[in-house]
């Protein structure tokens, strides 16, 4: 997940502790690759922690590169794989949100998958509310249909389990859109 610049505000605030000359040579690296500030960087790493890892870590999760994901679900007969995909999304996303949350709610739920999208999959994410005030979400990725189809499977589960509603969703080989 990529963390924009915070804008300097009133919201903003200095801090000054001490880093390993490694951690500041690391940081000075890649803001001059991405040409952007040791700041922007910083806060970034910060972001990261607060707003994913220190809740993921207390799920018990296991690290799995992407290609490695998806080359086990490929292996899958469809049906296992539409079963497996409303199994997972029917439990730990509703605990996981109410754990970072604290109540379910649209944009919580909104919030949880863009954040699965960054981070589970890597996809390109876009949410817009359409003029009835449905929300409808595109996640663009490429891992082909098989991830096409656990992907909708997931998160149709995702939504009904939390929100009480029947999404309607649309896939091709790349990517799937939602609308609820």
């Amino acid at each position: 997940m990529i963390y924009n610049e915070p804008i300097l505000n009133s919201t903003s605030t200095t801090i000054t502790f001490r880093i390993t000359k490694k951690y500041e040579d690391y940081l000075r690296k890649k803001a001059e690759q991405e040409r952007v500030s040791v700041n922007i960087i910083a806060n970034r790493i910060f972001g990261e922690y607060i707003e994913w890892q220190q809740f993921i870590e207390k799920f018990g999760t296991v690290a799995l590169s992407k290609e490695a994901f998806f080359t086990l679900i490929d292996v899958i007969d469809e049906q296992k794989l539409i079963d497996v995909g409303l199994k997972i999304g029917r439990k730990m996303p509703k605990e996981f949100i109410l754990f970072k949350w604290k109540e379910i709610t649209q944009k919580n739920v909104i919030e949880f998958i863009k954040m699965f999208s960054d981070h589970c999959i890597n996809g390109e994410y876009d949410h817009t509310t359409t003029t009835d005030n449905k929300s409808m979400i595109s996640i663009k990725h490429n891992t082909g249909m098989k991830g096409s189809i656990f992907l909708k499977s997931y998160l149709e589960s995702v939504i009904t389990e939390t929100l009480q509603k029947k999404p309607n969703i649309e896939i091709t080989d790349n990517c799937i859109i939602l609308q609820f």
